[in-house]
């Protein structure tokens, strides 16, 4: 009799053994090859978690960077990779968070990636911090002039100033350009990422 049951209960453990594969390739998910590339090493960092970090504790520990920004950006982010590149992702939503490798102050570039294909190639591009701290500062200054020109040449009455308006007037109208040209530094010198296949 022992003759029959260790046939049938071999046939049993290949059957079960089968059964347990079969579910396994059912349950797993298709990936998605994610390429990124660019001229500078950027670290590419992939949202772990939307846990809450408070407002001005962002930090590090380790592989994890915890993020304190406004909304969806707020969490903790794993360090995946320094440019250029290659991530295995499950298909669906992501957000990654691209900064600079090599510098203690970085302009953050969030990405929000939607993967429903077999493959996505990025080209990143680091931030130009002095374009960006330029656009910060003629922004600042140029914003100032005129809110204050503004506001000097509307509200208040010619006889009540004792000069004329026109130097008033001169800096409202260099403002303006300034403050365009400031507003297109501080655009130009942030990082880009562009979806190129």
């Amino acid at each position: 009799m022992s003759q029959y049951v260790t046939p049938c209960l071999m046939i049993i453990a290949a059957l079960t053994t089968v059964e347990v594969t079969a579910q396994e390739l059912e349950l797993r998910e298709p990936l998605t090859t994610v390429t990124f590339q660019g001229d500078a090493a950027l670290q590419v960092q992939l949202k772990a978690s939307d846990e809450h970090v408070p407002a001005g504790t962002s930090r590090e520990e380790g592989e994890l960077v915890f993020v304190s920004a406004e909304g969806s950006r707020e969490g903790v982010y794993r360090k995946m990779c320094l440019t250029p590149c290659a991530l295995e992702l499950p298909r669906g939503p992501h957000t990654l968070r691209v900064t600079s490798s090599d510098r203690m102050m970085s302009f953050p570039k969030y990405i929000e990636l939607r993967l429903e294909e077999d493959a996505q190639r990025w080209e990143l591009e680091d931030a130009t911090p002095w374009l960006a701290a330029s656009g910060i500062g003629l922004t600042s200054i140029s914003g100032a002039a005129l809110v204050v020109g503004s506001g000097l040449v509307l509200l208040v009455p010619d006889e009540e100033l004792p000069y004329s308006k026109k130097p008033v007037k001169v800096a409202v109208a260099i403002s303006v350009p300034t403050l365009l040209l400031g507003v297109w530094a501080l655009w130009a010198g942030l990082p880009s990422a562009e979806q190129i296949e």
